[in-house]
């Protein structure tokens, strides 16, 4: 599930015309983090850890939106 979370956020960057550095490695690495530290505390969080990286995908396509369209407002002056 977290690689496919980093999955969406490496699409969600492309989509947003490509702001700021890639978010590839930090998503892959961060990917990997959560999976062992699931695998580390035997699945007792999972669902707390796996509602924390969706939440967070979430907020990064927040912050790609806001983004975009701030380089868009300053493209059009």
């Amino acid at each position: 599930m977290f690689l496919s979370l980093a999955v969406v956020a490496q699409a969600l960057w492309l989509r947003a015309g490509k702001p700021g550095n890639s978010p590839r490695t930090v998503a892959i690495a961060a990917a990997v983090a959560l999976s062992a530290l699931l695998f580390w505390l035997e699945f007792r969080y999972a669902l707390r850890i796996s509602i924390g990286a969706m939440l967070a995908v979430g907020l990064y396509a927040l912050w790609l939106a806001r983004a975009s369209s701030g380089a868009v407002k300053s493209d059009a002056n």
